[in-house]
């Protein structure tokens, strides 16, 4: 049995960097170890990385309950994380539209209008056609970052 008295020594006084270089050592004689994975998830502070330790601690031992719970609250914290993202992207509820700022800064534009190419009724379009493409530049916005952080966090 592998004497963990070193690593988590490390881990007490704070030194994370020298329990996982303790722990990789441990891996590499024995990758099927899984206490030996759950510290060194442990040791890890960096959130991909616990969940990288805990992964593999399934496909060691597939049935393993602790792993189980500690990946699924790992992953509920960052679907938590996910959800305060998309808060702050949801527009005010202000009524008063003195109280909102524009999505984009447009500067009006002073050249001369060609008239045979312009309708009328251009500028009451375009401001609907504007808060449509705000609401699907946030959408847009939004989805690249859960992306981002999706494919981030799988690595």
């Amino acid at each position: 049995m592998t004497n963990f008295d070193l690593p988590n020594k490390y881990m007490v006084v704070g030194d994370f960097d020298s329990a996982i270089e303790e722990l990789e050592k441990v891996l590499q004689q024995e990758p099927r170890n899984v206490e030996a994975w759950f510290l060194l998830a442990e040791a890890h502070q960096d959130k991909k990385d616990k969940i990288r330790c805990l992964r593999q601690i399934l496909i060691i031992s597939p049935d393993n309950e602790r792993a189980r719970s500690e990946l699924e609250r790992l992953e509920q914290k960052q679907s938590i994380s996910y959800d305060a993202l998309l808060e702050g992207l949801n527009e005010p509820e202000s009524s008063d539209v003195s109280d909102q700022r524009p999505f984009f800064d447009f500067e009006q534009d002073t050249r001369p209008v060609n008239q045979n190419n312009i309708s009328a009724d251009a500028d009451t379009k375009s401001a609907g056609i504007l808060d449509d493409d705000r609401k699907f530049v946030i959408l847009v916005g939004t989805l690249v970052v859960l992306i981002l952080v999706t494919v981030i966090g799988i690595f």
